[in-house]
């Protein structure tokens, strides 16, 4: 009689030890903390979905795995050409601009940019060689409606009041991805800024987006 015990007793331990273990495989991997709103800088670690739809997976200076959401307004990057998240790969250091959705908490990718990576060492003498100038990427991000613009500087009404913003003769402008020149800003547009302090405590203007990529989600 004891033997029997014993043994329903230990079936009913291996049943109760497959449940748990059945529980525990079948629970949810605990989903990345959605990256912070403005500027990300990170390496690629993976994307799920489709080219044109789905999350993106980065790991922060701190080793933390950070995700935010893509579509085909997202603009991506790669050596001044627009791609789509098929042509990353895991370890691309990257920088996104990030943002959320009128409505929403979500964090959506407005701009996502393949970082160059420094010169390799090299044995020359580096007073003979010429220095690398690298272009401004800015550190910020402003979005408003144009209100005024002259050949040096516009004008945005923002969420926060008037902000001018200087441009440079070296100021990129995209039109729903495409590359446009200054003439093609004009007032009443709504857009999305990459900008930074210049050395007089102003700020310039790196990059100006508008069209459905900066517009209404």
């Amino acid at each position: 009689m004891m033997s029997i015990f014993k043994l329903y007793n230990g079936r009913e331990h291996m049943r109760l030890f497959g449940l748990i273990a059945i529980a525990v495989s079948a629970a949810p991997l605990c989903a990345p903390a959605d990256m912070p709103k403005g500027l990300f800088r990170g390496k690629l670690v993976s994307w799920e979905g489709s080219p044109s739809k789905g999350i993106l997976l980065a790991r922060n200076s701190a080793g933390t795995v950070e995700g935010c959401g893509y579509d085909a307004l997202s603009y991506l990057e790669l050596s001044r050409r627009r791609i789509t998240v098929a042509k990353l790969e895991p370890g691309d250091p990257i920088e996104i601009v990030t943002d959320h959705k009128p409505g929403s908490r979500d964090c959506y990718i407005r701009m996502l940019q393949v970082i160059p990576p420094g010169p390799p060492p090299s044995r020359v003498n580096a007073v003979a060689k010429r220095p690398a100038i690298e272009l401004p990427r800015g550190d910020r991000t402003i979005s408003g409606v144009i209100i005024r613009r002259d050949i040096r500087s516009i004008t945005l009404r923002t969420r926060d009041g008037e902000q001018t913003l200087l441009l440079r003769r070296d100021t990129r402008y995209l039109d729903d991805g495409a590359q446009q020149d200054a003439g093609a800003l004009v007032v009443n547009t709504r857009v999305f800024v990459r900008a930074g302090q210049d050395l007089e405590g102003g700020v310039e203007a790196y990059q100006v987006m508008w069209g459905d990529i900066a517009g209404v989600q």
